[in-house]
């Protein structure tokens, strides 16, 4: 087995792929996974760190879960929470300025 395999199989040890290495194995299937999400997954794996963008940061929550890899779910966690506080503060400075305008 090739030591990037090996890498991939010890960091995300219940990574659910049917996969048996041969010479001739030229892709891996990986079902309920986006290109994109599973890209973010292998940065993290093989860098320790990984920019989480709030568009994927759920699916790639629900991925880091279910692959047990808890440092890129604290990640997802944080990222997901900065979008709240974002969404949650603009929405209430939206509110208090349709106050204003009601109120004349």
């Amino acid at each position: 087995m090739p030591a990037y395999l090996f890498k991939v199989y010890f960091l995300a040890p219940y990574l659910d792929v049917q996969y048996s290495y041969t010479q001739e194995a030229s892709s891996i299937e990986i079902p309920n996974i986006g290109w994109d999400v599973f890209h973010c997954m292998m940065t993290y794996i093989y860098t320790g760190n990984v920019e989480v963008s709030p568009e994927i940061a759920p699916q790639l929550l629900q991925a880091s879960d279910q692959y047990l890899l808890e440092g890129l779910k604290r990640l997802c966690e944080m990222r997901i929470a900065q979008v709240g506080c974002k969404l949650l503060c603009s929405i209430v400075l939206t509110i208090r300025r349709l106050r204003k305008m009601i109120k004349g």
